[in-house]
Formats: C-alpha cells, sequence, structure tokens
C-alpha cells in the first residue's frame, strides 16, 4: 500500500508466481496431514458412540431443524438434491435397487406413492430405493417423509406415502 491509501497492482507474472506458491504451500500441507494420519490414526478411530451421546447429538440435530427458517431448509434440501442429481449407476447397480431385498419371511420393499405438496398423486414406485434413485432424492428423507419422523413433511419438493 502506498502513501494516502493507494494500491499498486501486481504485474501478471507476480499474479502468477503468488498462485503458484499458494497452490504449492497447499499440496504440501495437505501433504503433511496425510502423512500425518497415516501413522496416528485418528483417536475416535473404532470407537462406538454411547447411547447417552447419540441421544444429546439428535436432539441438537432436532433444535437446529426446528430453529431454522424455510428459507434455509430449502436452501439445504436445494444443495443435497444437486449433489445426487449427477449420480449414475450402472445399469446392475440401479436394477439391484428397485429389485429391493427380501427376507426369508417374505418382501422388506413397500410401494411408495409420490404427491404433489397439494396432495395430488404423481406416480409410484415398487421401492423407497427405486423412488431415490429415479428422483435423485435420499432415501432416508423418502422414508422419514413416509413414517412421519419429526419436521419431515417432504423430500424433494413432493409429500411421499406407503402405498397399501
Amino acid at each position: 500500500m502506498l502513501e494516502g491509501g493507494k494500491s499498486v497492482k501486481h504485474s501478471k507474472e507476480t499474479r502468477e508466481l503468488i498462485k503458484q506458491n499458494v497452490q504449492k504451500s497447499i499440496a504440501i500441507r495437505a501433504e503433511k496431514v496425510r502423512e500425518f494420519y497415516k501413522n496416528n490414526p485418528h483417536p475416535n478411530k473404532g470407537k462406538k458412540l454411547t447411547e447417552e451421546h447419540k441421544k444429546k447429538v439428535g436432539q441438537k440435530s432436532k433444535e437446529m431443524w426446528a430453529n431454522m427458517s424455510d428459507e434455509q431448509r430449502e436452501k439445504i434440501s436445494q444443495e443435497r438434491r444437486a449433489r445426487f442429481k449427477g449420480a449414475t449407476l450402472s445399469e446392475k447397480c440401479l436394477e439391484a435397487l428397485t429389485k429391493g431385498r427380501e427376507k426369508k419371511s417374505g418382501s422388506l420393499k413397500k410401494q411408495v406413492g409420490k404427491y404433489t405438496m397439494n396432495d395430488e398423486f404423481i406416480e409410484s414406485y415398487n421401492s423407497i430405493s427405486e423412488a431415490s434413485v429415479k428422483n435423485g432424492i435420499t432415501h432416508s428423507s423418502i422414508s422419514k417423509t413416509c413414517r412421519g419422523v419429526d419436521n419431515y413433511k417432504s423430500a424433494g419438493g413432493f409429500k411421499w406415502k406407503h402405498m397399501e
């Protein structure tokens, strides 16, 4: 910074040198972190959470979602959906997900219906997994919406219901 608050722009070559040095230092730090964890596993690796701790974490999560505005929730939902939109699955994997798993006593999968927010039927799926894959929405969100868990009223902008 020069006198009087005036600043000087770096030349193109100087900016390129700064960029390269920053990239080198980031790479060096990343390598040091990898090396550290290679020789020193994380202290909590392999440890299980106590039931009390699980309850505390669950309670904090519920409080966080309860205190969040609808706008914030929608933004998070959109970001999560965007992560799954570009995901592609092999035909074999897709077939395995849509078939569902079977128990000795019968099938675990339940048909699920997709509805608008005004309760107008859109489409049905053989399982939550199939609906998840075809709509790019996490299966856990669809499941929680179907079961009416906590604050889950919709998933991916749709209502979901188990079909009898």
